[in-house]
């Protein structure tokens, strides 16, 4: 029975894994810039490997596999901050730093300023990647603690106050709101779900998560379809999404007319660029060099 059940969980997954996969190529075929949507596909079938491996070896070992990971994931966090912090450019950050974290910027581009001159992610794709790192980096720091590897368990919690230091650098209020949210909606899912919980608040507590859930998803989604409604977005939310929606129902044209195949794998800030604006630069275009683009 039980492996019926493994079976009939992993087959489905194999099959839209490769139809995933298939489609993908397609967006390769598609692309007005073969070499960078090559660069995306490869970076796809990187990550199938990966996945690929990690299932193999958790079928063995899982709980060994699963801590190895998140300490992995702790350390990535840890590099992908301090890669923020060598490769911006602090002089050209602009208002929304901080003063004391451009200070400190500034002082290591001083000493490292052939650093500043690499391709670097932006604040907000750091930020997001931060976001998804640092509860699996800190899910292997605590395995590290529970089986007594105290060098490594100290290696992962330095890795991970680095990690929340290049959060806090980055300034992205988009990772923020997000990281917030989840800490408030964890802490709801292990308050209203464990066994001795009797609480009469519970229904109170539902009907408001529940409207909270559905308020956020109309902020974000609802200016898509309705252009001229940004205050909606802008009330709740101030500039955080309400400065993007313009470019969110631009991208809807795009959207359309490319049902199937899509512009083609990294190539859609040209294609913003010339379908919608006739330009042959990127629109959206900043001092910040995305890696991935």
């Amino acid at each position: 029975m039980n492996h019926r059940v493994t079976t009939g969980i992993i087959a489905p997954l194999i099959s839209a894994t490769l139809l995933f996969m298939v489609t993908a190529l397609v967006g390769v075929w598609a692309a007005p810039n073969r070499a960078a949507a090559l660069f995306r596909y490869g970076l796809f079938v990187l990550g199938l490997v990966l996945m690929i491996g990690i299932a193999y070896s958790a079928r063995h070992r899982l709980e060994t596999t699963l801590g190895l990971l998140g300490l992995g994931c702790a350390l990535l966090a840890a590099v992908t901050a301090v890669h923020f912090l060598f490769t911006v450019n602090w002089a050209e950050t602009g208002p929304y730093q901080l003063p004391f974290i451009q200070q400190i910027g500034l002082w290591i581009n001083s000493y490292t300023p052939e650093l500043a001159k690499l391709p670097n992610l932006h604040k907000n794709i750091t930020g997001g990647m931060l976001i998804i790192l640092l509860p699996l980096g800190l899910g292997g720091t605590s395995w590290a603690w529970s089986k007594n590897y105290r060098f490594i368990m100290a290696a992962g919690a330095l890795a991970l106050l680095a990690a929340f230091f290049g959060l806090f650098i980055t300034v992205s209020r988009g990772a923020w709101l997000a990281f917030n949210l989840a800490i408030a909606y964890t802490a709801y899912f292990i308050w209203r779900f464990r066994p001795e919980c009797r609480s009469r608040l519970r229904w109170l507590a539902d009907i408001l998560v529940l409207a909270s859930t559905i308020s956020l998803l109309v902020s974000l989604f609802f200016p898509l379809v309705r252009p001229g409604v940004e205050a909606i977005p802008n009330l709740a939310l101030g500039k955080i999404v309400g400065g993007r929606t313009n470019l969110w129902q631009d991208s809807l044209a795009v959207i359309q007319d490319y049902p199937f195949t899509g512009s083609g794998l990294g190539n859609t800030t040209m294609v913003y660029s010339s379908y919608l604006f006739l330009l042959h630069v990127p629109f959206l275009a900043t001092p910040t060099i995305y890696l991935f683009r």
